[in-house]
């Protein structure tokens, strides 16, 4: 896994997807350097949207220095997913073309990214206002994997904020690097190579200091690896287990949804 060469970049590229034109297989996005840190973004200040451009071989969705947004390829449903955290199959209902157009979308935050994830609110308000995206949300019983703290407890240390900690992450294929992180934040992160809904249940409800390492190709049963599967990481790295269970899991229904005007 490679990471950005800037220092300044605060990037967010989606792994399992081929980027190969940018050299970066997968990458969480990382807290500004000081000199950036300033008002935290709350709204796109500029976004121009597009269909996509089909010159453009790969999905991009890469946040850059100054709070500037950079999207190729993107559905809309892939939208809502990176925006509320939410798995394709939690959301349901809107128009077949939700999850088949793609759009090109380029942005300027109206701030910086001062910690990981605190893009998705401008986007969520993109979203409402550019595709009038209205929706409400229930439950729905489903198989999930529910993250609980093993019985020796945590291995890990909380970051206590009046240390002056901002979120930072690292991770992509086989690791996780962060420090004052939620356990929300680690849920999202995990759902990707688990490929199920996790659903928070540690009541762990700090920020902490997170290093995890585990090889993305094996699987629960396998043994005797030079790296250990994520189930065994989780427990023996960080003292948390992953159990599957039928849970209630939050579903989001789209009501209305609309194609936005080219600009």
């Amino acid at each position: 896994m490679k990471t950005p060469g800037s220092t300044r970049a605060c990037t967010l590229l989606l792994a399992g997807l081929s980027i190969s034109a940018l050299a970066i297989s997968a990458s969480m996005e990382q807290a500004p350097p000081p000199e950036e840190q300033g008002p935290r973004a709350t709204r796109f200040d500029v976004a121009v949207i597009k269909p996509m451009d089909p010159k453009i071989p790969n999905m991009q969705f890469m946040f850059g220095p100054g709070g500037t947004f950079n999207g190729a390829k993107l559905t809309v449903k892939f939208l809502i997913e990176q925006a509320y955290g939410l798995r394709a199959v939690q959301i349901s209902g809107g128009p077949s073309w939700m999850d088949s157009d793609q759009f090109d979308i380029k942005g300027k935050l109206d701030g910086v990214i001062a910690e990981p994830g605190s893009w998705k609110g401008a986007m969520q308000k993109l979203l409402a206002e550019r595709f009038q995206l209205k929706f409400h949300m229930s439950t729905k019983e489903m198989t999930a994997y529910a993250l609980v703290v093993g019985k020796n407890g945590p291995k890990f240390k909380e970051t206590l904020d009046d240390a002056g900690k901002r979120g930072r992450a690292r991770g992509g294929r086989g690791m996780l690097d962060g420090t004052a992180i939620t356990m929300q934040q680690l849920v999202e992160h995990l759902a990707r190579p688990v490929e199920r809904v996790i659903v928070d249940q540690t009541r762990l409800t700090g920020k902490y200091k997170i290093k995890l390492e585990w090889d993305e190709e094996s699987t629960p049963a396998e043994s005797g690896d030079a790296a250990p599967s994520l189930f065994t990481a989780l427990q023996d790295q960080l003292g948390l287990k992953l159990e599957k269970r039928k849970l209630p899991v939050p579903i989001m229904i789209v009501d209305s949804l609309q194609k936005p005007s080219e600009n």
